[in-house]
């Protein structure tokens, strides 16, 4: 289960289920992942790397929301602030604004587990 994530807190790799989850539920279609990746600070040729690559645009956005999380090429904040800019900046404003309550559901979600998990261990 991956950590509680305050908007000052970096997401990891170990988040990447849980960024496809919230962008599932924000309705972002995946068409956009070149798009997005741009925004995010990944560069156009890692972009046609992972676009050579056999798949469907699922496929290539979630490869993309890796190379996020691993701070590849000119990516230098893996905060939610910034995923909701850069799905702004794809014209998606909808799915950015449905973004935040999507990420509040989960984060309690997580907590809640986590409690749970604490009190087993009491």
């Amino acid at each position: 289960m991956a950590a509680t994530h305050s908007n000052g807190s970096e997401l990891t790799i170990q988040d990447l289920a849980l960024v496809e989850t919230v962008l599932k539920e924000a309705m972002f279609g995946p068409v956009s992942w070149e798009q997005l990746g741009l925004a995010l600070g990944i560069y156009i040729t890692t972009l046609n790397v992972i676009e050579k690559e056999k798949g469907d645009s699922t496929d290539y956005l979630r490869k993309t929301l890796q190379q996020w999380l691993n701070k590849v090429d000119k990516v230098k904040d893996t905060r939610w602030p910034t995923l909701i800019k850069a799905v702004r900046s794809t014209g998606d404003n909808a799915a950015a604004d449905r973004m935040p309550n999507a990420i509040k559901k989960h984060r309690k979600g997580i907590r809640i587990y986590i409690d749970r998990i604490c009190q087993k261990n009491e």
